[in-house]
């Protein structure tokens, strides 16, 4: 069946590129350009497509329940529109293209394919019907099987600087001077350039080599282009050993975190620089009496279409249940803070990973989806957590950190290391009056507030005036005796 797509459906399909739907992208010995579609609805498998350029016509092999239908799916303008980027060719700027649109079942490549994915899509292959085909060679010609030269150029002369992904492969396999393959991670590794940093925090928070290959074999490849932002940048937890090895492993076994502690004790540190090793996109709901289902599940929402201007419902997922989706680590920050009964609708997502929407359906859970919680024990305002869902996870004591200097080195602008040094000092005997009872109030026990006291120093604020703005003056509601001894350890540091 032939259809005419008009230049601008080609830049409507960016709209679905932009959101991750493209999951691969392969370039065949004779010129095809093969494609593996993601569904823009729940349940519904990826789909491949095959694409070439004949002549004036573009030829396209595809199985699609709209294209039965005598409509134009998105699919095929994506695919024209991404062949026109690995053949390097040049897009008309008005008019319409002639599509010849072959149903073909079962659609499967005949040979090994090139991967253009991170080329033209910005992401690693996401998907699972041309794993066993695409090969990511850096010595393969992406021109060869076209008639080029074979001296690695794209089709139409074009000589693109390598991806990222090529440059990380050529490091790993002897592009660097130094760099080699460790036995046990593979081509993980290979496709993978960001797991270096992550294997080596790993190997310094003491976690085993055994987990270490795990969290490689394991660790998520590509994430959706819209939620990149999404995934940090780097580890900033620098606590316990012993408890980050253990919620790595709670992670490995696919299992439900909660972790209790004081504040400043790395609770939401720890929980984002899980994010940063498994490569998942955070989505955090800050739990506290306003919290309703809706934030966890979704909620039904009135939209108007800009072209028929009429209204209709749809549904917005919740914070939760988005990242069940994505396949992110869904954070609920102070659960215990949450109105009892609440948080019981994240019981489903013990091993049955799935939840009932009402007005949605069921949402499964991404194989990558992880769920991690944190609240404190004994603070105002602070409700004990339903049975149920404590019994659902594993539940890691943190105690406050002990290098504090370093944390602060870290986290501070002010590199001062004298100044560090001198702040851990008064860390420690503020944490010495408390655990005495010789003040009442844990307020003052900020790391946070040190990091503040240390940028402004580093400005040439004086500490005494800088810790008591940044931690004297939070103590609320203590008794000016506790002030007191407060303010005379500041002025026996400073």
């Amino acid at each position: 069946m032939k259809h005419m797509v008009r230049v601008e459906k080609l830049d409507e399909s960016k709209r679905f590129r932009s959101m991750g739907q493209i999951l691969g992208v392969g370039f065949a010995a004779d010129g095809t350009v093969w494609l593996e579609l993601g569904a823009s609805s729940p349940g519904v498998p990826p789909t491949l497509l095959s694409v070439q350029q004949k002549g004036a016509e573009w030829k396209v092999a595809h199985v699609c329940s709209v294209l039965r239908s005598g409509k134009l799916c998105w699919h095929v303008p994506a695919a024209i529109d991404v062949a026109h980027e690995v053949l390097g060719l040049k897009r008309l700027t008005t008019g319409t293209y002639v599509v010849d649109v072959e149903e073909k079942n079962p659609l499967t490549p005949a040979g090994p394919l090139t991967d253009w994915t991170m080329r033209t899509e910005g992401h690693v292959y996401s998907g699972s019907k041309l794993v066993t085909v695409l090969t990511a060679d850096p010595t393969a010609s992406a021109s060869a099987g076209a008639g080029g030269t074979g001296s690695g150029s794209a089709p139409g002369g074009a000589d693109p600087a390598p991806s990222p992904i090529q440059q990380a492969m050529r490091n790993a396999t002897g592009g660097a001077p130094g760099r080699t393959n460790p036995p046990g991670y593979g081509i993980a590794l290979i496709l993978d350039p960001e797991l270096d940093r992550v294997v080596q925090y790993l190997e310094d928070m003491g976690v085993p080599t055994e987990m270490r290959e795990e969290v490689a074999k394991v660790r998520r490849k590509s994430v959706p282009a819209e939620y990149v932002e999404r995934v940090p940048r780097g580890p900033v937890f620098q606590g316990n050993k012993e408890e980050f090895k253990l919620a790595i492993a709670c992670f490995l076994l696919e299992k439900n975190l909660f972790t209790v502690g004081p504040k400043s004790s790395g609770k939401t540190a720890l929980t984002v620089t899980l994010a940063w090793v498994f490569n998942l996109p955070l989505f955090t709901v800050q739990g506290n009496l306003q919290t309703e289902v809706a934030h966890f599940q979704g909620d039904k929402s009135l939209e108007v279409d800009p072209e028929t201007k009429q209204a209709h419902v749809t549904y917005i997922l919740g914070v939760i249940t988005e990242s069940m989706k994505v396949g992110g680590l869904g954070y609920v920050d102070e659960m215990p803070n949450i109105r009892e009964g609440i948080a019981v609708w994240l019981n489903s997502l013990d091993w049955r990973k799935a939840v009932e929407v009402p007005g949605f359906g069921v949402v499964k859970a991404h194989p990558s989806f992880r769920l991690a919680m944190s609240g404190n024990k004994g603070y105002a305002g602070c409700a004990v957590p339903n049975e149920a869902t404590i019994d659902r996870t594993t539940v890691i004591e943190m105690p406050y950190a002990t290098d504090i200097a370093k944390i602060i080195l870290q986290e501070s602008r002010n590199k001062s290391e004298a100044t560090a040094d001198k702040l851990e000092g008064l860390f420690k005997d503020i944490k010495f009056l408390i655990d005495n009872k010789q003040i009442r109030t844990a307020s003052p026990l900020t790391i946070r507030g040190l990091i503040d006291a240390a940028d402004y120093m580093g400005m040439g604020i004086p500490g005494r005036v800088a810790l008591r703005a940044c931690v004297l003056n939070k103590m609320w509601d203590a008794s000016d005796k506790d002030r007191e001894k407060v303010a005379s350890a500041i002025d026996s540091a400073f």
